[in-house]
């Protein structure tokens, strides 16, 4: 099963982008800002958050400080949206599933 990776920005293309460059190798959920992160986390399981530090209303900083004041379980967050950041993480998930692939033959 691929991971659930939760995208957190305000900013739609940013989401956008980011969803078409992770599909495949993982579940992509996107929100617009920090509160619905807040509610989709305590909705659902993520393996992954990618969350923006610089968001109006709440930034990325409080979200995450939100998060661990709401007792989220093992909460792993990249908290910078940066391409680097994303390709570590798509080549994370493709070795995995090659890894897998190679397992099952």
């Amino acid at each position: 099963m691929l991971p659930s990776v939760l995208i957190v920005d305000n900013d739609v293309q940013t989401l956008e982008t980011m969803r078409l460059y992770l599909e495949g190798v993982a579940r992509v959920h996107t929100v617009l800002g920090g509160f619905q992160a807040i509610e989709y986390v305590q909705q659902h399981h993520v393996d992954i958050i990618f969350l923006d530090i610089e968001m109006p209303i709440m930034d990325g900083f409080a979200t995450l400080e939100a998060m661990k004041q709401a007792s989220m379980e093992e909460l792993a967050a990249v908290e910078s949206m940066n391409y680097p950041a994303a390709q570590t993480l798509y080549d994370f998930f493709r070795m995995e599933l090659l890894e897998k692939k190679d397992a099952l033959k």
